[in-house]
């Protein structure tokens, strides 16, 4: 009893490779059979004496160079959407995927063999957020790269209204405006953003748009993650831009604050984050104190959000500093000394009052829990009496203690 084989050609291209590319060679002997059939086939060259079947068109395919294809990690010949093969396969037989993986059709009906081409586009590449300090410069690469056969130029705009403030700088990019992408091609474009002084710690998104050129219903936007980090050292440079710019309207005022980052930092850097909270506590009381008065309301406002994300950086502790103010009359005093005494009238701490006349002492772990304590003032040359003269408190170790002193 003799046996059976089947031959099946479906949806498949035999193109450019000599005379009678495809044949079909019959029944070898008596005792096989082959039972050939097929459907949606492109064959160039078929043999008219035993022709291969289901062959829908013997035009050209027009197929590219053999290389890889996004997304494919395998080579393949690609077509475009003018070659025969595009459109003509059997649409009862097809794959669901050509051999990169990408769905079919993708257009009307399916395409003749391994490649199934899509309408040309582009893409954004993952886009990295930028992470900048507070009044600072950041960038990230913006990746456009051409889906198949697209070759069009890309316009990029970038659109920064979402963020809080319309003083944000674009900087310039690394390659020319437009894009002018090849096919499977991707370049990249180098996003810089100078941050304004007033734009606080926090998230921001904003979006890039890319728009084809010589299509202007092709359109992609892609969003970028924006991280504004509070620093000790961003916030100097913020506070000298207000300085700059009149926000903050003295020099000293200017001066106190960065000195109060600058402890907080010194605290930082040795591991000590509770007395640099505590610093930076003292600076959240005097902006609170100097906003709408020598520091502009808006501004202060930025450097209070900005404060209170670096505290926040430091875990979350609970500050617990001793604060204060000597003043006179009408103002306060600075370069004024403040002591705290023990219980035996033993210096334990100084601190020297600002151009405000403020004071703080943000190191706290050297007072003894439940135990009292004295602040006196040592009289600055052209005054006579500290209404009053001393303060005293016992130290409770999770709260801020403020006092404030008035020479005459």
């Amino acid at each position: 009893m003799g046996s059976q084989n089947t031959f099946t050609l479906e949806n498949t291209i035999i193109a450019n490779t000599g005379a009678k590319e495809c044949a079909n060679l019959g029944t070898p002997d008596q005792l096989v059979t082959l039972a050939v059939s097929g459907s949606g086939n492109l064959v160039m060259q078929n043999n008219a004496d035993a022709p291969c079947p289901g062959v829908v068109t013997t035009s050209d395919p027009q197929l590219q160079s053999l290389q890889l294809n996004p997304p494919g990690n395998t080579p393949t010949m690609a077509i475009l959407l003018s070659s025969p093969a595009a459109d003509a396969a059997d649409s009862g037989t097809f794959l669901a995927q050509d051999q990169r993986s990408v769905d079919r059709p993708q257009h009307g009906a399916p395409d003749i063999g391994a490649y199934e081409a899509r309408p040309p586009d582009f893409s954004f590449s993952t886009i990295q957020p930028i992470s900048v300090d507070v009044g600072g410069s950041g960038s990230t690469t913006i990746g456009v790269t051409s889906i198949d056969y697209f070759k069009d130029p890309v316009r990029l705009t970038t659109d920064l209204s979402a963020l809080p403030s319309n003083s944000i700088a674009v900087g310039p990019s690394a390659v020319p405006d437009p894009l002018f992408l090849s096919y499977n091609q991707t370049l990249s474009s180098t996003l810089t953003l100078t941050l304004a002084p007033t734009v606080p710690a926090g998230s921001y998104q904003f979006t890039v748009t890319g728009d084809d050129e010589n299509n202007s219903a092709l359109t992609h936007s892609v969003q970028v993650d924006l991280l504004v980090k509070a620093t000790a050292g961003g916030m100097m440079k913020v506070i000298g831009s207000f300085l700059t710019t009149g926000a903050i309207d003295k020099s000293g005022i200017a001066n106190a604050l960065t000195s109060k980052l600058s402890v907080a930092q010194t605290f930082i850097t040795a591991g000590d984050n509770h007395t640099a909270t505590n610093a930076l506590q003292a600076l959240l009381n005097q902006l609170n104190a100097q906003s709408g008065k020598h520091i502009n309301a808006s501004a202060a406002s930025a450097l209070i959000t900005d404060t209170q994300a670096l505290q926040a950086s430091l875990g979350g502790l609970r500050p617990n500093p001793l604060i204060g103010y000597v003043a006179n009359s009408s103002s306060g005093i600075s370069g004024a000394t403040v002591n705290v005494l023990n219980g035996s009238n033993a210096i334990v701490a100084s601190a020297v009052t600002d151009s405000a006349g403020f004071y703080f002492f943000p190191l706290t772990r050297a007072f003894s829990l439940g135990s009292g304590y004295t602040l006196k003032v040592t009289l600055p040359k052209g005054y006579k009496v500290s209404s009053p003269s001393s303060q005293k408190f016992t130290w409770q170790g999770s709260q801020i203690t403020f006092s404030t002193f008035v020479l005459n």
